[in-house]
């Protein structure tokens, strides 16, 4: 009758092995503990009929039975990996399945101990219970107990990331494996364990590693996400048109007012709300391509020295001119004990404040916004603690825990504050949020900051003081495909009286530099149709190698993202300059090329 049970163990056992390895899919890295296991359960198999038909005794079957305890114990050990390497999967499927990158390092820690158990399993002696295998008297009861207790743990802390199916299907394995072993070692003669190994691989095999059903499970699951992403793509379009489409009706309709009005005055003060309208349009614009820059995992920190007072000076006048007409009062508490000057990316810092003040002024109507920067110093070091708190709308506190997630977007969150948390993140910083719904908010942002020696550098300093010098004697190139943006740039260089020469292509700014050299500077656009301002710079470069004379070429473009500004100056660009054009940076440019040195 035995010998019907392991025959009949075996055949099933090679069955599986044949079905198996012929599909096409079962040799990708995601089936291979399974693998493992039935190549386990067929040699297990192998062995144990060896065993049972050989008459031979001694040291060689002494030495076959111990090989055989150890595979066993080593087809338990491969279903505890089995069971950690889905619950893993499942855990990290919502980050595109990217399993940490030290992942490796539990294989490794895997044939560690497989190795330690071998040589164990070889050393230590066994019993026997009427010529069969005692199972109770050996090391390889607590070797197996160990894996069937982490088989356990896996199923109790995965509970909430398995699905419903796969976590029943589990834990029928876990209990036939548990249920089968505790009965062999009850009744040594029976081969208990060889059949419950049978029953649960041919069980794991159709419930759970079907090419056919994983495939309609992946289908399902595929279909779900796109389904989801599309509904998130629809909500986050639907807030991101009413972002962009706010500004823009300002911007639009005090244009129209302005063209029918000749009082001066009103004129201004819309001129003004146009402006302020127009950065918040620029705000919106530039936390699109923040975001996708994010995604993409390509936005850079660049730390250097800065004033801190200067910065903080600076997001006060640009908060104070986004609170327009509201009724809400904008109040600053500086610690006066803050280092002058920090190492740091103050442009991410100011914008992470920015975007949390705008938050507040939006869902703010009345009461009073407060921005608060205390510091705690080291040797070394201050750690920078910014406080935004207002009286506006709050948040709930459903949505306090996805509040910094772009795929959540309700009431008291914008675009900013996922891009401020994945910037914080960046520079070692963090965020927290404190609210009431409808008392009120506070976004409270640590951030360790270098502290640097005013004594050991040059003071530093962003203050803006615009005062344009004349430049009669100076003649400017200006190089871009739209005549807005021609008219724009000549009017900004008009308070220096410089000349400026219009080109509106590439080949036109050519066309111009081989009759007339005599240009001081070029600000050139490089998105232009035909030549872009990077090829046309590039036959400058040879045109000036052979004529002898060189004129400095600065970038002029909207394309504003990360890494950008790097590029243009290592395709051979003297310097760079962003669309929309801000006056202190163009004052900067000109005082460099113009009254400064080449």
């Amino acid at each position: 009758m035995t010998f019907a049970f392991q025959l009949l163990s075996l055949l099933m056992i090679f069955l599986l092995v044949i079905i198996y390895y012929l599909k096409k899919d079962s040799f990708t890295k995601g089936n291979k503990p399974f693998r493992g296991i039935i190549l386990t359960t067929y040699i297990l198999e192998l062995i144990s009929m060896t065993i049972y038909i050989t008459t031979e005794t001694g040291a060689t079957a002494y030495l076959f039975y111990k090989i055989y305890l150890f595979i066993t114990i080593f087809w338990f050990a491969l279903y505890g990996l089995y069971y950690i390497s889905i619950w893993l999967k499942e855990r990290y499927r919502d980050t595109n399945n990217k399993l940490p990158k030290n992942i490796n390092n539990l294989v490794n820690y895997f044939i560690i101990i497989q190795i330690v158990t071998l040589i164990i399993t070889l050393v230590s002696p066994i019993t026997f219970t009427n010529s069969s295998l005692d199972y109770s008297n050996h090391l390889s009861k607590y070797f197996i107990s160990f894996y069937l207790i982490i088989e356990l743990l896996v199923l109790i802390l995965g509970n909430k990331k398995q699905s419903k199916e796969n976590y029943l299907n589990l834990s029928i394995i876990f209990f036939v494996q548990a249920i089968m072993f505790f009965l062999q070692t009850r009744n040594p003669e029976l081969p208990l364990l060889n059949i419950g190994m049978i029953l649960v691989v041919y069980y794991n095999y159709f419930m759970l590693e079907n090419s056919e059903k994983q495939e309609l499970k992946t289908l399902k699951i595929e279909r779900d996400y796109a389904m989801r992403q599309s509904i998130e793509k629809q909500e986050f379009l639907k807030v991101l048109s009413h972002e962009i489409r706010t500004p823009l009706n300002t911007i639009d309709g005090f244009s129209q007012v302005i063209l029918d009005s000749d009082n001066l005055e009103m004129i201004k003060n819309d001129v003004n709300d146009i402006r302020v309208a127009s950065r918040d349009l620029i705000d919106v614009i530039n936390g699109m391509i923040d975001l996708s820059i994010i995604e993409s995992g390509n936005l850079e920190i660049l730390s250097e020295n800065y004033n801190v007072y200067d910065m903080l000076e600076d997001i006060s006048n640009i908060s104070q001119s986004k609170m327009r007409d509201k009724d809400v009062a904008f109040k600053t508490e500086f610690d006066d004990d803050i280092p002058e000057v920090l190492l740091g990316d103050s442009e991410r810092i100011s914008q992470v404040v920015l975007n949390l003040i705008t938050n507040a002024i939006k869902y703010t109507d009345k009461g009073t916004i407060t921005l608060k920067v205390d510091s705690v110093k080291s040797s070394s070091m201050c750690r920078l603690k910014i406080i935004v708190s207002d009286t506006g709308r709050g948040i709930k506190k459903e949505d306090l825990t996805t509040i910094f997630e772009s795929k959540n977007k309700k009431e008291g969150m914008t675009l900013g504050l996922v891009v401020s948390k994945y910037l914080l993140d960046l520079m070692g910083g963090s965020i927290e949020v404190e609210s009431t719904y409808g008392t009120g908010s506070k976004f409270i942002v640590t951030l360790d900051q270098k502290i640097i020696s005013t004594s050991d550098t040059e003071k530093v300093s962003r203050k803006r003081s615009l005062k344009p010098f004349k430049a009669t004697n100076k003649r400017i190139l200006l190089v871009d495909d739209n005549k807005l943006n021609l008219k724009v740039a000549t009017k900004l260089l008009a308070p220096y009286e410089v000349e400026v020469v219009e080109a509106s292509s590439g080949q036109e700014c050519l066309d111009i530099l081989e009759k007339d050299t005599s240009f001081d500077l070029i600000l050139m656009d490089d998105l232009m149709p035909e030549m872009s301002g990077t090829e046309c710079l590039d036959i400058i470069k040879k045109i000036e190698r052979v004529d002898g004379y060189y004129i400095p070429v600065v970038v002029l473009t909207a394309n504003a993202v990360s890494g950008m500004k790097e590029k243009y100056l290592n395709s051979g660009f003297e310097d760079y300059l962003s669309k929309p054009i801000d006056k202190y940076a163009l004052d900067r440019i000109l005082k460099k090329y113009l009254k400064g040195k080449k």
